[in-house]
């Protein structure tokens, strides 16, 4: 079985690379003015964004930075809910950055109520940070903006 810190070795901008050029350009662009993630990500998650149009989210429910981050915690820190899914993906052993964005991404779209595209760019994104700093000083970052969650905060 694969070390998930380990699919976070390398290159934090390798994670952009797995996505189409469309959507590597519209991050580009917008890290350009911002240099910030989360705006990309609130962006990327506004319901008027032109590339989100033929994916969306629930009617009339707004997909949360909080929600997703929440749910790749838990799938990174090997919470329950996810461990058969966790498991089988570090299991295979050619996993690549490819692989892992969008194996995540298929897992996680119906429980977030969006579709994989949509919820690729966003993901992507996410993986670039911890790339950069770090998973665990990631998660720990998580429980600071979160301080009310029960959720577990050490890899399994």
């Amino acid at each position: 079985m694969i070390n998930i810190e380990n699919i976070f070795n390398g290159n934090p901008d390798e994670w952009l690379e797995c996505l189409p050029k469309y959507q590597r350009d519209i991050i580009n662009k917008i890290y350009s003015q911002t240099e910030n993630y989360d705006e990309i990500i609130e962006f990327w998650l506004s319901p008027s964004i032109t590339s989100n149009v033929p994916f969306g989210t629930r009617k009339k429910e707004i997909l949360s930075i909080k929600k997703i981050k929440k749910e790749i915690k838990l799938f990174i820190i090997g919470d329950e809910k996810y461990k058969s899914d966790r498991d089988r993906i570090l299991d295979y052993s050619e996993i690549t950055k490819i692989y892992f964005i969008y194996q995540i991404s298929n897992i996680l779209s119906p429980i977030l109520g969006t579709a994989s595209p949509y919820l690729t760019p966003v993901i992507a994104i996410i993986f670039i940070t911890i790339g950069k700093i770090g998973i665990n000083a990631w998660i720990k970052t998580q429980e600071e903006n979160n301080p009310d969650s029960d959720d577990h905060n050490y890899l399994k």
